[in-house]
């Protein structure tokens, strides 16, 4: 049987419609029609009408919308929450995708960034334990937990968003920053004020990997990543550099300008890994830095190719972004989230979640808070939801309320790596 389709539009922003959103039929007829979507991009969330010549299927590729099937030449798709293209097939009415009968996809825009919301009770339970430090990056451990770094320890906390301490041995943990669990379940810490990279055991037993670049102490390691635990990049604020450790050992070390690049600070490996995406924080306030002004934005987004041997080609991707740059992390859909604080006169005016879709060159804003400052992001596993990106909270003196700490979320619809 001959396909032919009729692709009528009915876009819907809230409870009207969009003029300028269309998509366009051929007009020869019911026999020769092969419609092109005349819009691409549209509001996020809303919402498109496809409707058919003769029965058919539609499935979801990209964008973490959703399909609501209305009858047999009719389905309507919804884009998702992410400011990043949405992608759907059409299929014959069996759902025979192969080859696909059509396709088409339109980029999800975002005029106001969303909001998070409070998960657990990680303030509650520190202020039990007269913990008044601040929290900083969270990670998933292989148990199914969410562990997040406290001073002088871990915590973990259930789904259910209780917290606990997590009885560790070995070298003492002193503040660490950056949390990041391998397949075999270690978790490697950046300890800031150890200053060192630590490794904890599955049975909790604290082992200190590095404390040196090879030629000096570290300063202040803040975050790491790895894809084998054998191959281990982390950052030192500090000392302005980004570090890669094989097997225990520093093998090479890329350096920042502090004066007008700022101290590396969030490190994530895209999902092809071969590359390292760093962002850096001006480091005027905590470093002392010299010849850094303290409210210089000069905090970017930086990607180094990678080597068998360490560091690659390095691209600047998005500089002068604001006073700090935090943790990021891609989707599985290769679209990196990046945070950034901006402030003005010594008070914050705005941490955002960037998006930086696959594929394009302009961050666009996503999720925004004006009382809280994100530090580091990473998508739920298992009962803490697939496509939840939890936040873990920064609580600065200067900035917001010593109980602003904890971790916040957010339901993207689009499933982490």
């Amino acid at each position: 049987m001959r396909w032919s389709w009729l692709l009528l539009a009915a876009f819907f922003l809230g409870c009207g419609s969009s003029p300028a959103a269309q998509v366009a039929a051929d007009a020869a007829g019911a026999d020769a029609c092969g419609p092109t979507l005349d819009a691409s991009e549209l509001p996020a969330e809303s919402s498109v009408t496809l409707a058919t010549c003769a029965a058919a299927t539609f499935k979801l590729q990209s964008g973490g919308g959703s399909l609501t099937t209305v009858d047999a030449t009719h389905t309507t798709w919804t884009l998702g929450k992410a400011p990043v293209v949405n992608a759907v097939q059409g299929c014959d009415a069996a759902g025979n995708c192969t080859p696909p009968i059509w396709q088409g996809s339109i980029r999800a825009t975002l005029a106001k960034p969303y909001a998070t919301e409070s998960f657990g009770d990680v303030n509650e339970f520190l202020t039990a334990q007269n913990n008044t430090g601040s929290t900083e990056d969270c990670a998933f451990a292989a148990n199914g937990k969410l562990t997040m770094g406290v001073p002088g320890g871990l915590i973990q906390l259930g789904p259910d968003g209780k917290s606990s301490a997590l009885k560790l041995t070995g070298d003492p943990l002193v503040a660490p920053l950056g949390l990041f669990y391998d397949p075999a379940g270690t978790l490697w810490v950046a300890d800031s004020k150890g200053p060192a990279l630590r490794s904890v055991s599955p049975a909790g037993e604290v082992t200190t990997v590095v404390t040196s670049d090879g030629t000096q102490n570290l300063a202040m390691p803040n975050d790491v990543a790895t894809i084998d635990g054998k191959n281990v990049y982390f950052t030192d604020s500090c000392l302005g550099e980004v570090l890669f450790v094989k097997d225990g050992k520093v093998i090479d070390v890329a350096k920042f300008d502090l004066v007008t690049e700022g101290g590396g600070n969030g490190v994530a490996i895209d999902p092809d890994g071969k590359s390292l995406w760093v962002t850096t924080e001006n480091t005027g306030l905590l470093c002392g830095s010299k010849g850094v002004g303290v409210e210089a934005p000069i905090s970017g987004l930086y990607r180094f190719e990678l080597t068998p041997t360490g560091f690659g080609k390095r691209t600047a991707i998005a500089v002068n972004q604001g006073l700090f740059g935090d943790g990021l992390t891609f989707d599985a859909e290769g679209n990196l989230y990046v945070i950034f604080d901006q402030e003005a006169n010594f008070a914050l005016t705005e941490s955002t979640v960037w998006v930086l879709a696959k594929g394009d060159t302009q961050l666009v804003k996503f999720l925004t808070a004006t009382d809280r400052v994100f530090a580091n992001p990473v998508f739920g596993k298992g009962a803490f939801g697939e496509t939840q990106l939890y936040l873990a909270l920064l609580a600065v003196p200067a900035f917001t309320d010593p109980s602003a700490r904890g971790l916040m979320r957010f339901d993207i619809g689009i499933k982490g790596l």
